[in-house]
Parts: C-alpha cells; structure tokens; sequence
C-alpha cells in the first residue's frame, strides 16, 4: 500500500450545511502551489488574510471571491504548510471549489480527522490534546467546553508527565539503592520512596473519577422515565422540558411508543425518555 503520509489533502473545515462562510483547509507541502493554481497571485503574507479572485486552472472562470489565509510550516496546527480558503457557504460554491482543487492533481481529500492525525503525528499535539479537539467540537455544555479546552491546553498532559517523573525518580532510587548497596552512598528512606507511590496512586485515582465526571459533562446522561400506566412519566417529562411536549390524558395507557427529547439541566446535557406504561397484560397494539 502506498504511503500517503505525505499526500497534501484538503477538506471542509468548517460545519456541513449551508452557511455565510464555509471554511475549505489545505495542508501539505503543495499548499502555496495549490493556491497558485486557483489564480491566488500573489500569495497572501503569512498569517494575514487578503481577498482573491479563485479560478479554475487558474486563469478560467471565477469560481467565487474569497479570503485566503496561509500559515507555512511549523506554525500551523498539522506542522505542515496549510491554507485556509473562506469561501461562500452554498453547495454550489464549494461543489465548484472541490472540482477545482482535485483538477489541480495537487491535493486528495482528507481522510476523516486526518489534520488531527498530521498534527499528532507532527509532533503538534499530543494524545490527549488530539481526543481534546473532538471534545472541544462536540462539546454541549459550558463545563464540558471548559473542560476540553483545558485538555487541549495540555493540563491533563501536564498533570500525567508529573506523575510519570515521580515513578521514575521513585525507580531510580530502588535501582540505586539495589546496585550501589555496598558503595556508601545514601539513597532516600524507604518511606519516602513509599509516600511518593502512594501520591501517585492518589492522584491518578482522583483522575479516574475525574473521568467519569467529564464523561458526563462531555457525552451528557441519558434518563429513561419507566412505570406503571398513567403515573405521571409523561407530566414529569413536560415538567423537566417546561413544554408540553408528550399528550397527557386521564386514559391509561395514552403513550404507546417511546418519545426521546433533550434538557440542558444545571448544565448537563441531558437526554431524557419517555416510555409506555408497564402492565401484566398490555393490549394488542402496546
């Protein structure tokens, strides 16, 4: 299989859908010449935004009037040479920009999270500040905004380096104090060594329930609402929505199906369901 490690991609970057601006990212080492293809003359200074004409093969049809951006290499977030070309949002815009930048045989289509790939692999980010950026996307909340930030930040990096020096300095003084027994030299106590361990099992056990935590400011929680008939699960659910949003009747047995809606509670995205009443003999159409 051919090595496509190397390969200058481009993809949307900004969200699906029809938009004012549609962001289209470039990064490779064919990036500037990319740009060159697309009538971009001359190219933008580094860093600074400027409004160009782009064009099919360069000197064709005007495709649209956008603002190019141009971050070399190793200042952007791969590591490599990228662009950044604000274009208009329509389908037919980018459709045409597309074509035009896969007519210029410089560049393939990113593989899904492939810029994150390049800027882990690059040397950009780390593993957790990689997880980080998805977070920070799909993030529906405040909190688990913040907390993604931080990550992407290299605060849970930070804390896990610290812990992993600690064990290495605790090994080191084992192994010392092993080979060098009969050489008089002095080593920390035993119970120094110890109480070293015993903060680094602390600290990653309070990282472990940290997790927990920030799985659920991150993914949210998901509540189903079960009992008997006509209990009140569907006004509890119009309650916690503040709508009406399931019918309520004095029958038993008015939900037949489930109905699933979403709350944002004291911050927690929340997805809340809505079943049918439990009963020993439920009619033909529960």
């Amino acid at each position: 299989m051919a090595d496509t490690s190397t390969d200058t991609i481009y993809a949307l970057s900004s969200g699906a859908g029809l938009a004012g601006v549609s962001v289209v990212r470039v990064s490779g080492a064919y990036a500037d010449a990319l740009l060159t293809s697309l009538g971009v003359s001359p190219l933008p200074e580094a860093r600074y935004a400027a409004l160009h004409k782009l064009r099919s093969d360069g000197d064709g049809p005007v495709i649209d009037q956008a603002l190019i951006l141009r971050f070399p290499a190793p200042g952007s977030f791969t590591g490599e040479d990228v662009a950044e070309l604000h274009v208009h949002g329509g389908r037919a815009v980018l459709a045409a920009v597309f074509d035009a930048i896969s007519a210029t045989g410089l560049a393939r289509h990113a593989e899904p999270g492939e810029f994150t790939r390049r800027a882990f692999t690059n040397g950009r980010l780390d593993l957790t500040q990689a997880e980080a950026v998805a977070d920070v996307i799909d993030s529906a909340s405040d909190k688990a905004l913040s907390s993604a930030i931080a990550q992407l930040k290299g605060g849970l990096s930070h804390r896990l380096n610290n812990l992993h020096e600690t064990l290495l300095n605790a090994q080191a003084q084992l192994e010392a104090s092993i080979d060098f027994t009969e050489d008089g030299l002095t080593f920390q106590s035993r119970e120094t060594t110890q109480n070293q361990i015993r903060e680094v099992e602390t600290n990653l056990r309070k990282l472990v329930d940290s997790f927990r935590q920030g799985r659920i400011y991150r993914e949210g929680m998901r509540v189903t609402l079960v009992g008997k008939p006509n209990v009140g699960k569907s006004s509890l659910l119009n309650a916690l929505l503040q709508e009406d949003r399931a019918i309520v009747t004095a029958y038993a047995g008015t939900t037949r199906d489930t109905l699933e809606e979403r709350a944002r509670i004291k911050d927690i995205h929340i997805i809340i369901t809505d079943s049918a009443g439990l009963r020993d003999n439920p009619e033909v159409i529960e």
